[in-house]
This record gives C-alpha cells, structure tokens and sequence, in this order.
C-alpha cells in the first residue's frame, strides 16, 4: 500500500512547573483527570493505544468510537507510532508521549501506562493525552503533553513509580508532586510580586525560598544510589579541584607580599568560607575561593600600606569591612535586579576570560622553567638541571592529558556503562595520583619544585581601629571597586551555574547570597584571612560533577537531571581540614606542576558546550561540518561571524586589562565588565537587529 503518513514530533526544553500555575492544578486534579494503569507483562505502544481508546470510547458510551479515537491517535502503517508526539531534549528511549485532540470529547484525559521490559527489570511508560477540540491554550492536548513529559522526565519521580505496587500508590506519588511544586510556586509568585517593596524585601523572599528547600538540600543527596554514587565521587573532584588553586593563589599572595600572606593562610580561608557558605549560602552548587583579581587587590594594599608605613593587616581589614559594607547595602536594595540587563555575552566572555587565564597559567609556567634553565646553563651557574625541566612539563602535560581522557571515558564504548560511569565521575583524582606516582617512582633522583608551607599562626585579631585618620579615607576609596569586583563576580557566576539551560529547581538566592558573603568577609577581614567569593570554574565543574549529562539530536551535551544538594561542598571543605594541619609536613610531597595540569584541564573541560568558543571555531570550521544549531540555522553566516568578532574585541580588552603590568590597571577589570552591559543594551543594536541579537545572544 503506498501513501504518506504524517507524522510530527516536537522537542522542547523542560516545563518549569513550579512556576505554572496550569500544570499545578492538574497535578492537583490528578484523579480525575488521570487514569493509571501498572501491566503485568511486555505489551505494544498499539495494544497500549487500543487499550486507551476502548476505555476512553466506553466512557464516551460509545461515541466517538474505539477505531476512530485510535486511528486519530496512532499510524496504522506496519510499524505504528503516535501521530503527535514530544520529547525533552534529552530523548529518552523508556518514555514515549503522545497526545490527540477530537471534536467528540467531553473533558480531557491522561493515561500513564506502566510497562514492564523483557527482562523484567526496566519499566517502559506510555502516557496518552486526549482532549475535546478547540480547548484553551494551557489546556490544549500538546500544553498538557508537555507538562507530564516535564514531570516524568525526573529520575526520582520515575523510581518511585518504579517501586510503586498498585495504581494507588502513583496517585499519592502524583500528590506528593503537587504539594512539592505548588508549595515552590507561592514562595515564587510572592518574590515576584506587585506588592510594595521596602529595603530588604529580597533578602527576606529568597531566605523563605532557601529555608522551603533547605531539608531537600541534604536529603537529594541520598534519593537514589546514583546521587549517593554522584555525591561520593563529587567530593573527591571538589578536593582535588580546589586545593591546588588555593594552593596556587597562596603562593602568588606570598610572592607579592613577602610571604605576609601565605598558603596555609588561604587554605584555613578556604575550608573556613567553604563551610560557612555551604551551611548558610543560598546557591548550594557556588565555591567559594579566592580569586587573582582579589590576590591583586591584596598587591596593592600591601605597597600603599608599605608607603605610608602604615600597618598592613589594619588597612586590610578596613578595606574588607568597608567593602563588606557596600556589598550589605547592594543586598538591601536588591542591585542584583541589573541581571535582567546582562545578557549571555557577557556571562560567556567572563567564564572564557577566566579559561583563558587559567589555560595562560599553564603554559606560562613551563615557559618560565624552560627559560629559568636555558639563562642557567647561559650564564654558566652550577645546579642547572635540564631533567627537571622535562620532568616538569612531562608532568602538567600528563596529568591534563590522562584527566581530559578519563572525563570523556563514559563516550567510550569497551567494559560495562557502570564502569565507564565510574572512571569519568573520577577522573581528576585517578590523573593527579598517577601522574604524582609515575613522577616520584620512575623519576624520584630528580628534583621537582615543591610549595613552601609556613608553620606561622594564621588567625589573629587585627585591631583595625588603630590605622590613621587618612589610612581610614584611603580605605573607604579603595572599598567601593572591590565591592563592585564583588558584586560582579557573584552575578556572574550566579548566572553561569544557575540558568534555565542548565534545568536548576530551587531557583537562586543573589539578595541572600550577597548577605551571607558579606558576613562571611567580614569576618575574614579582622582575622587577617584572605577575601573569598563565588569563583569560576570551580563553580561551573561542581555544578558539572552533580548531572547526569547526555546528548541531543544534534550531539549537543545537554543536562538531564542536577542534585542540587550541600552534600558534597561541605564533605570537601571538612576533609580539608586535617590536610591543613598536617601540611607542613606533606608539602614536600605535592609537586606544583600537578597543579598546572589541574588548571589546564579545568580551563578546557569548561570550555565544553561553550557557546562563544563553539562561535569562534566556526571560524575555522568547513560550513557543511557546522553544528545544527537554532541561531546557525535562522541567522545569516556573517551576522554570526560579525557578532562573535565584536565579543572577540571585548574579550581582547578584558586580556589587556586583566593582565596588565601595572596593578592599578588590573582593579578596574570589574568596571570594565560592567561596562560591557550599557554596550550589549544601546551600541550593539546599532549594528544588528533586535531579532538576530536574540537568537545568537537570548536567554538561556
């Protein structure tokens, strides 16, 4: 028999339910407007479907019929499938959804089929929509199809259905998901409100949100074997991910301040800030960590202090307090309202910005022992020694290597999927260990450059009150650019973790989250310990290390489900706690070219569906190879390029500025991102249209 079968398929982002008020009440009205069924054995998506149609057609009385609800429903070819259906991004093969609208019907109806796959062990789930003709948008058949694909597209929703005995027990599951979300949405519909604001109205609406997530903020971490799986290997990542930073930034902070402020210094900080935010922050998925901007900021202090002859922790701890002051203030008026202006650009510049530095670190400290030992063996001095050169590069090389080669382990196809699973979840660890033995066993007669680690108090009170009169202006002047280098940062990396792209539940908590850092470096500051906030990449590759990711049509990586849980930053931070006592004595033991390796593999993975640097290999990639990607297929080719090379020029300054010689030039890097969003609203429009602009640079 020949013909043409038309047959439409839509993909759509998930439904954020919470915040739709439609979908809530049909979770609400569940047993009315569903049908549950759990099958005892393998059947058809066609028995399934007939099955459907014969008991909606006897609800009916008969009319419309059984045969013509199904072939309405389904393609009667030889191999049958739903005539309308939808698909999350991440296409899942045990979840099929389809949906059908007939004049005939009185209401609408759901049906979720539960059905057991051949070996008994998997579940396959068929749910069926129905509704009458010319419905109202939200209540349309694809409307209603959209919202159970968004709920049955959670794992944990789909293993207590999995668990579940009988039909009643989905209906209380279906229930439990209605008190969840609908209990969500009024804390959302309150925060965005039309009442009368006052000063501290967004602290008060984010703290109620926080509070209303805060049990599932620890018990997410134990829902499943997975989570529990994810959450073991993601405390290991975060260690080994934020030690060899704040070991780095401890050393650039000793080399600028003559070991005033040293490593043990910003590791006591680190585990100090890292508890303390992930008890009390809002965003569960931010580290906090020190930052080069701010060891910068330190530079400079350090020098006007030495000048003046002042005391440098008192001006330090005036600076930190004043600057704390301002970042109290942007919470109370709730400045975090500008993000509505900052565009993806901006978010992507900044993250590829950090990249690149992190990439710079790498490869400038190779270069600088490779020249360090060629002006040795120039100049004639005794002790040059080319072995530890190699040694040193073989080892930033290696480590970076074997990490970016187990990361992309679970994309391999030898041994079983668990152990694939398990290679890539612990990646970064395997590498640093292997690189760390394969360098002290099989080279242990050469010499490889360690970090030094003092055995001086770090805490101390400062008496900040004792600086001069004019130690007090000068440091209320210098405060407010560190408190927009505070400001911005957050924001930003606020933004890069928590977007719609990256399907986050629990919302975001800037009001709060800049009270809790503010309290946080307050206290910092009169103990004499480094200032922390929200850090890149530290904070994307947890929130990386949480997902399940997968991949779409088009190969892209996408997010298919992130355990929003304080689990894993808190476990890190407390077993960090011991490697701080006992670091004089083991630091011998940690090769600093590991640390290389750690960067330049942090710097590349989170480069990894990266839509500015995707932009610039375009450049260079053959047009039939393109990515199928919605702005490449709707914007011309040279709006793209056109585009992409005016984010280049602002990334080139942000290079200029952010490694500038000069330090004063290097504290207004976060004016100079600040400026980028008055750019992105009035002088960007001039040269592209509105419609362009939000295809290539839209939300998330």
């Amino acid at each position: 028999m020949n013909g043409v079968i038309v047959h439409r398929t839509e993909n759509f982002p998930t439904k954020e339910i919470h915040h739709d008020a439609r979908s809530i009440r049909d979770l609400k009205n569940a047993k009315s407007l569903t049908s549950i069924r759990f099958l005892d054995s393998p059947t058809s998506l066609q028995n399934v479907a007939a099955q459907i149609c014969r008991e909606l057609s006897k609800e009916q009385d008969g009319f419309p019929s059984h045969d013509e609800l199904l072939s309405n429903l389904i393609t009667t070819n030889e191999y049958p499938h739903f005539k309308n259906a939808v698909k999350n991004f991440n296409h899942d093969p045990e979840l099929t959804i389809g949906y059908a609208e007939h004049i005939g019907l009185q209401r609408r109806r759901v049906f979720i089929y539960k059905v057991p796959t051949l070996d008994q062990q998997i579940f396959e789930y068929f749910v069926v929509v129905y509704t009458p003709f010319k419905q109202k948008y939200t209540k349309t058949a694809e409307e209603t199809a959209k919202t159970f694909a968004s709920l049955f597209v959670s794992e944990t929703l789909r293993r207590r259905f999995n668990e579940a005995k009988n039909e009643e027990e989905g209906f209380m599951i279906l229930e439990n998901e209605e008190t969840i979300y609908s209990s969500g949405s009024e804390i959302f519909e309150e925060r965005h409100s039309n009442g009368p604001w006052y000063p501290g109205k967004g602290i008060i609406s984010d703290l109620r949100l926080r509070l209303h997530y805060y049990k599932s903020d620890f018990t997410d971490a134990f829902s499943d074997r997975r989570s529990v799986e994810k959450c073991l290997s993601t405390t290991i990542f975060l260690l080994f991910t934020i030690l060899p930073t704040s070991i780095a930034y401890g050393m650039l902070n000793e080399e600028n301040t003559g070991s005033v402020v040293n490593v043990s210094k910003v590791i006591l900080g680190q585990w100090i800030g890292g508890l303390f935010f992930g008890i009390f922050g809002g965003q569960q998925l931010l580290i906090m960590t020190t930052s080069a901007p701010l060891s910068i900021y330190i530079h400079v202090l350090f020098n006007i202090a030495h000048l003046n002859h002042w005391d440098f922790w008192q001006l330090f701890a005036c600076v930190g307090i004043w600057c704390q002051i301002f970042l109290f203030f942007y919470a109370i008026f709730e400045a975090s309202a500008i993000m509505r202006h900052m565009k993806r650009s901006t978010e992507e510049l900044f993250s590829l910005f950090i990249s690149t530095t992190f990439v710079y670190k790498g490869i400038r400290a190779m270069y600088d022992v490779y020249k360090n030992n060629v002006n040795c063996l120039e100049n004639g001095q005794q002790g040059c020694d080319t072995a530890s050169v190699l040694i040193f590069i073989g080892s930033v090389l290696l480590c970076w290597r074997l990490a970016t080669a187990f990361s992309n382990f679970r994309n391999k196809t030898i041994l079983t999927d668990s152990f694939r699973e398990t290679i890539s979840d612990y990646a970064l660890p395997i590498s640093v260990l292997f690189a760390a033995l394969v360098t002290q066993i099989l080279f242990f007669d050469v010499h490889q450059t360690t970090f030094h680690s003092s055995t001086t108090s770090d805490a101390h009170w400062i008496e900040f009150w004792k600086l001069p009169l004019k130690g007090h202006l000068v440091a209320i002047g210098l405060s407010f650019p560190l408190s927009i280098l505070f400001f911005v940062d957050q924001l930003l990396v606020t933004n890069t973790v928590d977007n719609k792209q990256n399907s986050l539940k629990k919302g975001s908590s800037h009001n709060w989250d800049f009270l809790v850092v503010a309290v946080l470096n307050v206290a910092l500051s009169v103990f004499g310990i480094p200032w922390m906030h929200a850090g890149l990449p530290q904070s994307f590759l947890h929130f990386k290390a949480l997902a399940d990711v997968g991949k779409d049509a088009t190969q892209r990586e996408v997010i298919q489900k992130v355990r929003e849980t304080r689990i894993p930053v808190l476990s890190a931070h407390l077993l960090m706690i011991p490697f701080y006592f006992f670091l004089p004595k083991i630091a011998h033991l940690m090769p600093i070219s590991l640390f290389y390796g750690l960067f330049l593999f942090m710097a590349i993975s989170s480069l990894t569906g990266h839509e500015f640097f995707e932009r610039i290999c375009l450049f260079f990639t053959e047009q039939a190879h393109y990515p199928r990607r919605d702005y490449i297929t709707k914007v011309d080719q040279r709006t793209i390029h056109k585009f992409t090379f005016c984010q280049l020029l602002q990334l080139g300054v942000l290079l200029i500025v952010g490694m500038a010689p000069v330090n004063y030039v290097r504290m207004t890097f976060p004016l100079v991102i600040f400026m980028f969003i008055p750019i992105r609203m009035f002088i960007l429009p001039m040269f592209f249209s509105q419609r362009d602009l939000e295809l290539v640079d839209g939300a998330h």
